[in-house]
């Protein structure tokens, strides 16, 4: 037993170590974010319980003593980055919230891990304290893009595309090349606010149902996390950069393939006929991926293991020794499997094609859904599942510390009536309560069913996010709308 959780410690070192490594890959500010995440995880540590005794109380304040331009410095750039100990503690996975275990304080040596915390801090306020030294104007791979951007002839005048996984990286390319005086940027990550859709014709336009005339502001750098690697049209860009390599090689096609897809002659008309000066050279796609150096490389084996991986697909396919990630490589065939992947369009592709189109067939939708009241429910006869839909808007925590009334975040639900068990997946949930205009209401919940089920959603939204995000007692979710699929 001993040497399996000895096993298992080792494996979690490990992939805490290559994590950090892989910020690291990505922008000196993702790992400067996540070294100071932790700094600050395990000085709240220390604070909790340096009272212990006398002896650990005085070592700890020496220690914080000592690094006390470290821990000034970690707290300004938390506060600067809207980063708190709520925000660290709510990317830990759901079981941490979940578990049903009591321990006592008294069976843990705290002394020693007290001793085992000053000595990370120790380590970690030596990576900090180079970052604090550290300026962008050195930053080779920064330098290179702004690089490729001034001078590679294939990317100028288009618009591009710069992916990475991180938000930390995407908003520091945002800044650095905004230094450089690049203009008609925009950067979108996980937390970015706004209309996203607004967003992306403002990018591409001509592939969401407009041209450059009828939006304004339109962007020509886009800096975006994953969040916008699938299911959206911007083939009006044909040049993308990715910043660092995924592991998944999935996702970097997921990614190229924004750009190099299907596109649509009519569309393509008005493009070019808007921008003539994109025809010579309209047909191609360009895309560009910074790989890891050689030392990084070296202790990363991440160039190694996505070409391992995109190899392993290309022979489940049929197509031997072609890759992705070099000019040497093939991609021509990989896009054959990426058009497999997605089929002929992806789910997220699927809604937001048919939203667009709701948008198109009913002008004035956005604002009439503004008119509509709270806790509207209707019911239809089941398409595919029977079940209850729920539409619930969640508290989030807002940038100065204040919690959302009223203009947080909104999930789907979709509850069975007899397992109660609860279903969160959009697309399989688009699927069971879309309808028709013409199609008839049926319904048939009485009250009690409905409070019954109503509960099972509540407490299941209180298990799963409202402990999760440390929501203060109090806090209640708010229930837009429902419908019985019967």
């Amino acid at each position: 037993m001993d040497e399996m959780v000895t096993g298992r410690q080792q494996q979690v070192v490990n992939l805490i170590r290559i994590l950090l490594l892989k910020r690291f890959e990505s922008s000196i500010e993702a790992f400067k974010e996540t070294c100071i995440k932790i700094y600050i995880r395990l000085n709240k540590f220390l604070n909790d319980y340096k009272d212990v005794n006398a002896s650990s109380k005085r070592r700890v304040e020496r220690k914080q003593a000592e690094q006390e331009e470290i821990l000034r410095y970690a707290e300004e750039y938390a506060a600067l980055n809207q980063t708190s100990i709520e925000d660290i503690e709510d990317s830990l996975p759901d079981y941490v919230w979940n578990t049903q275990e009591t321990f006592d304080v008294n069976d843990f040596d705290i002394n020693a891990l007290l001793v085992d915390t000053m000595m990370d801090m120790d380590t970690l306020s030596k990576f900090i304290e180079d970052m604090m030294e550290f300026k962008p104007e050195n930053d080779d791979k920064i330098r290179e893009l702004k690089r490729i951007l001034h001078e590679d002839t294939r990317i100028q005048n288009k618009k591009v595309i710069i992916f990475t996984e991180y938000r930390a990286t995407a908003q520091y390319i945002y800044r650095e090349l905004q230094k450089a005086g690049f203009t008609d940027m925009f950067e979108i990550d996980g937390q970015t606010s706004g209309d996203r859709h607004e967003m992306i014709q403002r990018f591409a336009p001509y592939y969401n149902g407009c041209s450059s005339a009828e939006v304004t502001d339109e962007i020509q750098i886009l800096i975006a996390t994953d969040v916008l690697a699938e299911g959206l049209n911007l083939q009006d860009s044909s040049c993308l950069i990715n910043y660092e390599l995924h592991w998944n090689p999935v996702r970097l096609m997921q990614r190229i393939g924004r750009i190099d897809r299907r596109r649509d002659a009519d569309t393509e008309a008005r493009l070019l006929a808007d921008h003539p000066e994109l025809n010579a050279d309209r047909d191609n796609a360009y895309y560009w991926n910074f790989l890891p150096p050689q030392e990084l490389e070296q202790l990363l084996s991440l160039y190694k293991t996505v070409s391992k991986k995109t190899l392993r697909i290309s022979k489940t396919f049929g197509i031997e020794g072609e890759k992705l990630l070099t000019p040497d490589d093939e991609y021509e065939a990989l896009k054959e499997f990426n058009s497999h992947y997605e089929g002929s369009t992806s789910a997220e592709e699927e809604i937001a094609l048919a939203y667009q189109q709701l948008l198109a067939d009913n002008p004035d939708y956005l604002e009439q859904v503004k008119e509509l009241p709270r806790k509207m429910y209707s019911g239809k006869v089941a398409s595919t599942r029977k079940g209850y839909f729920f539409c619930y808007e969640l508290p989030t925590k807002r940038a100065d510390g204040t919690w959302s009334d009223g203009d947080g975040i909104y999930r789907w639900y979709v509850v069975d009536p007899e397992t109660k068990q609860v279903t969160e997946d959009i697309y399989e949930i688009w699927n069971a309560v879309k309808c028709e205009r013409d199609e008839s209401r049926a319904f048939n919940a009485n009250e009690e069913q409905f409070s019954e089920i109503r509960k099972v959603i509540e407490n299941y939204i209180k298990k799963k996010y409202l402990k999760a995000i440390q929501a203060p007692m109090g806090k209640k979710v708010k229930l837009v709308t429902w419908l019985q699929m019967l």
